[in-house]
């Protein structure tokens, strides 16, 4: 049975960062291209789902004992 590698985010903001730079720096064809534009697209919406999922744990977390939810901005 393979196991599911865990999600790092940090790697996916590296690997979204090397992709920008091909697109900006290589002379790639546009096949090329539109195929790193397509990993970068998904690379996006991982960490975008990723992050809604660690803000969603954050506001559980400042739950208070009466159920009153407080929310805090953690930019």
């Amino acid at each position: 049975m393979e196991k599911k590698q865990k999600f790092n985010i940090e790697k996916s903001l590296e690997d979204l960062n090397q992709i920008v730079n091909k697109m900006e720096n290589d002379n790639g064809t546009l096949e090329d291209n539109l195929k790193y534009y397509e990993q970068g697209i998904n690379l996006i919406k991982r960490c975008q789902k990723e992050l809604k999922i660690a803000k969603q744990k954050v506001s559980i977390l400042n739950q208070q004992s009466d159920d009153e939810v407080e929310l805090k901005d953690f930019e």
